[in-house]
């Protein structure tokens, strides 16, 4: 009878690895999720949702940018990571139990867990910006599947790409301050053939009136 329960827990863990897999959400960030997902774009969102028998999946990114944002720039990003973490405990109303920054591949990122009043459920988030786009990764359930959280395929899984350099616009050079290097590069050319015609037009005019003079 032994044997049976243990091919049946074997055949059982074979069905739920095999219902776990990756997917990509762009070029640049690929995750685990259940097989059996919904995918879509909501309020300027890509969205991906999905379950299995221990809790709910979520996971997000932005399908604009952030121009002022970028995963290297550490106090602006940290700062938006916190204002992230207050804006969900107060439209959920649950408690926050711990949250961290951490380091994910090349970029600094953040996570935080909120338990509600019961004690009952406990919602996990695992957020970064990569490239300007926020990604958000969201777990939710009545339960922990392993000792460490975080350990859980769901967030261990995740794999970025370097975040890529944004190129710097050049500053704009006003055409006064241009003016002097600009123009003093050719002004002996503009000066010298003044010059000499000048003189030329001098000494003419010079001798004509000194010929003039003669006659008279």
């Amino acid at each position: 009878m032994k044997k049976y329960w243990f091919l049946l827990a074997f055949l059982s863990a074979q069905v739920q690895a095999q219902e776990w897999k990756t997917l990509k959400i762009d070029e640049d960030v690929s995750f685990g999720f259940p097989s059996f997902y919904e995918e879509k774009d909501s309020a300027g969102l890509k969205v991906y949702t999905g379950k299995d028998n221990v809790a709910f999946y979520r996971v997000t990114k932005s399908l604009s940018k952030n121009p002022d944002l970028f995963s290297w720039e550490t106090g602006a990003v940290l700062l938006h990571y916190e204002k992230i973490r207050d804006s969900i405990q107060r439209a959920t109303g649950m408690v926050l139990h711990d949250d961290e920054v951490f380091g994910l591949g090349d970029i600094k990122a953040a996570r935080f867990t909120f338990r509600d009043s019961l004690d009952s459920r406990l919602d996990r988030y695992s957020i970064f910006y990569l490239n300007g786009h926020l990604y958000s990764f969201r777990m939710e359930g009545k339960r922990d599947r392993t000792p460490n959280p975080w350990d859980e395929p769901f967030f261990a899984d995740i794999a970025i790409g370097a975040p890529r350099a944004v190129p710097i616009a050049e500053p704009e050079v006003s055409h006064m301050a241009s003016f002097p290097v600009v123009y003093l590069t050719w002004l002996p050319i503009i000066l010298i053939p003044s010059i000499a015609l000048a003189a030329i037009v001098t000494i003419a005019w010079s001798r004509r009136k000194k010929g003039k003079s003669g006659i008279m």
